[in-house]
């Protein structure tokens, strides 16, 4: 499409980043200890010398490493930042490039709050919330065509989650099974918004807020061997939603000839990530055995295939052809690493 890299910014520009972090260990008591920190960071570009204040505490309630609850709270900035294309639903490819100078500094303050425990019999776990107010975070200015551009305007956030998970470790068995919950929303307002939307400011979710995501594994030792199974589930991202085509005309250089101009072909899109992809979600297996081929030379082989059930996952979808592109269906392979132990 002759349309598809409208937008783009031309200069160049790089970055030198030279950083440090100094913290403490205070005990306070036989169970509490704090540990507070800063890290220091400056920048070649015009952002200013960084201070980002951090602090962890570490509770022991029974005096045992067995049961331990834990916590941190930090300010944290950085000075790049990865711009996606918005025409294609479930994008990977990110373009990373320098925050805009002209604008403050991208800035978050993040606080986590954790428990873990050992039950016995093998069995642990663990729990752990977060929440995050993120601040000047550069995100791609909006238009109703899709297009990739790198011209930039700022939106603040909140992000906010936890991670559930459960270990069984005994013996020739190993299991784990964990749950993770996120929520991101972002607040932006541009030119423009009014008139499209009839609002100022627009709240979405990014293209990177993963609802619900699954991950389970098991590992047996079965003498020489070792047999391996993960399971992993993730929600849909978000994605725009499509709604239609039409052919601009260009009148900035000259009037165009409706009956021989047909313009340029265009996808007009709703508001910013109003849909959500698919859930996806396949199986991994894998056998290992390790061999013993020579004084201090060790040959360790593993057989196993990707998505054992076949599953069909969406990898991303172009919106121009409405044409899907899959993950990779079940592909079985063979490993051979030469380790040598002096």
């Amino acid at each position: 499409m002759d349309e598809e890299f409208l937008g783009l910014n031309g200069d160049n520009s790089s970055q030198f980043i030279l950083g440090g972090y100094i913290s403490t260990k205070i005990p306070l008591g036989d169970r509490f200890w704090v540990e507070p920190g800063t890290a220091l960071t400056m920048f070649t570009n015009d952002f200013p010398l960084s201070l980002e204040p951090r602090f962890r505490f570490t509770w022991q309630p029974f005096g045992s490493e067995n049961q331990e609850l834990g916590g941190a709270l930090g300010l944290y900035r950085q000075s790049v930042t990865g711009v996606s294309d918005m025409r294609d639903a479930s994008s990977v490819f990110v373009a990373w490039m320098s925050s805009p100078a002209d604008g403050s500094q991208m800035e978050s303050i993040h606080g986590t709050l954790g428990w873990q425990q050992s039950i016995g019999q093998g069995f642990s776990w663990s729990a752990e919330g977060y929440y995050k107010r993120i601040k000047n975070q550069p995100v791609p200015v909006w238009s109703t065509i899709a297009q990739f551009t790198t011209n930039l305007s700022m939106a603040n956030g909140d992000t906010y989650g936890g991670d559930l998970r459960v270990e069984y470790n005994r013996g020739r068995f190993y299991g784990m099974l964990g749950y993770g919950y996120t929520w991101t929303l972002y607040e932006a307002a541009q030119d423009h918004f009014s008139l499209w939307f009839g609002e100022p400011v627009q709240e979405y979710h990014p293209p990177h807020d993963r609802r619900h995501q699954v991950n389970a594994l098991v590992s047996v030792d079965l003498g020489s061997y070792t047999a391996g199974v993960r399971w992993q589930l993730g929600s849909g991202m978000p994605f725009t939603n499509p709604l239609g085509f039409d052919d601009m005309l260009d009148f900035r250089e000259r009037l165009p000839d409706v009956n021989t101009d047909q313009g340029v072909r265009r996808v007009i899109l709703d508001k910013p990530y109003q849909g959500r992809m698919p859930t996806v979600h396949r199986l991994d297996v894998s056998l290992e055995r390790s061999f013993q081929i020579a004084s201090g030379a060790q040959l360790n082989t593993r057989i196993g295939a990707v998505n054992a059930y076949d599953q069909t996952n969406i990898f991303y979808y172009d919106v121009y052809t409405h044409r899907r592109i899959n993950q990779l269906p079940v592909v079985p392979y063979l490993t051979l690493k030469m380790e040598i132990v002096k």
